[in-house]
């Protein structure tokens, strides 16, 4: 009966919840919140009008610590957007701010031998072999259908980005408009994520 039961029935996992850290995230904001936590657990075990002060005053400079943290990775985040040159690197340089890691960049390939790679430093050292050290031009394997391609689609992507530089989203970004992107990202992402994008 109880192996029926356990064959049966779906075993079900806990799953471990992660914390994740927004990415204003800086050294003084951590040790205010460090601080903040001590003077809370101890405001716990205690109920004193001191500890209630601490837990005010350590209250009061986590806010002033995470406002100027957020005041600035948008000052910094608004100066890398508007330096940019073009569309690409804007949405580049906001990606770098907003994301802790950016892994797997490249999907999957084949290699000459046709083994699947996998790793970013061996995609990374095939695209430099073949493109930068030029060993898609010596004469014994050159293939002058997969050049013309290669050409083609540089050509149309450097004139897509010419014509890109013309229009309106090269202007510069007003920390109105932040502000209204992060609250619209804040409408669509899920409750706990939400957390770390609080100001």
């Amino acid at each position: 009966m109880m192996l029926c039961m356990e064959n049966i029935i779906p075993k079900t996992t806990r799953n471990i919840r992660k914390h994740h850290k927004p990415c204003w995230w800086n050294k003084t904001a951590e040790e205010k919140k460090h601080l903040l936590n001590k003077c809370q657990r101890e405001f716990k075990l205690k109920n004193t009008p001191t500890n209630l002060t601490k837990l005010m005053e350590a209250e009061s400079s986590f806010t002033d610590a995470k406002d100027e943290a957020v005041d600035e990775w948008s000052a910094l985040l608004c100066t890398q957007l508007n330096g940019s040159k073009n569309l690409k690197e804007k949405w580049s340089n906001f990606k770098k701010l907003t994301k802790k890691n950016e892994n797997n960049l490249v999907l999957p390939f084949l290699d000459s031998n046709g083994n699947i790679l996998f790793e970013e430093e061996d995609k990374e050292k095939i695209l430099e072999d073949t493109f930068f050290k030029g060993n898609h031009l010596n004469a014994n394997n050159f293939d002058n259908d997969f050049y013309t391609e290669i050409m083609e689609k540089y050509i149309n992507i450097t004139l897509s980005e010419e014509v890109e530089e013309e229009g309106y989203m090269n202007e510069e970004i007003s920390r109105d408009e932040l502000e209204g992107s992060i609250a619209k990202l804040k409408k669509t992402l899920h409750q706990d994520q939400t957390i770390f994008l609080q100001n």
